[in-house]
């Protein structure tokens, strides 16, 4: 359909709250998504633009934390952008 399937924004978007929530986390902690809601706002093509994912922590507490990421072109556009809530764990 010229289009690429929203599995590759929701693998992206999760990748990029995921890395932002592990920038906090200290040695013998991990996490894990607990759940992640993505909105698409523009299509994305696979002849299109080089597209960046963007993630900041919300909110980080001991045992949950809450990101959020976007994902934009070079020009700045809104393709989507995603909520994810995380389980921190202690190894």
């Amino acid at each position: 359909m010229g289009t690429a399937h929203g599995g590759v924004a929701m693998t992206l978007l999760d990748s990029a709250t995921g890395a932002s929530l592990h920038s906090t986390l200290a040695s013998g902690e991990a996490y894990t998504t607990l759940g992640t809601k993505v909105n698409l706002v523009r299509t994305i093509r696979p002849d299109g633009p080089v597209l960046r994912a963007e993630g900041s922590v919300i909110h980080r507490g001991t045992s949950t934390a809450t990101a959020t990421a976007r994902l934009i072109d070079e020009n700045g556009p809104l393709y989507a952008h995603a909520t994810s809530t995380c389980l921190i764990l202690r190894r």
